[in-house]
């Protein structure tokens, strides 16, 4: 998180104002998910509710998680054109970009 804070301190105020990084949402996860144009995010339990919100993402699933699940659910995603998908394994900044 403190990458993130560091590259939205130097970001114009125009941006700097529609940028929220965050490592962990929990009570306020709803109203975020409400809030974004665009979700980044891992492909675990809560890619349900990204589907919910009908929100524009990208998933980078963890690439350790338990029988590689992340991955199917992202793959799952993907297919029905719902998200776009960063293989965890090789992301890199150049990727994201």
């Amino acid at each position: 998180i403190e990458k993130a804070l560091k590259v939205k301190s130097g970001l114009s105020k125009k941006n700097s104002d529609n940028y929220f990084p965050a490592s962990f949402l929990e009570e306020n996860l709803l109203d975020a998910l409400k809030n974004a144009d665009l979700v980044v995010s891992r492909a675990g339990s809560m890619i349900m509710e990204l589907a919910a919100f009908k929100k524009a993402t990208i998933l980078i699933p963890y690439p350790y998680a338990a029988s590689d699940h992340q991955t199917t659910n992202a793959k799952y995603f993907k297919d029905k054109n719902a998200a776009l998908v960063i293989d965890g394994k090789n992301i890199s900044p150049t990727i994201f970009y």
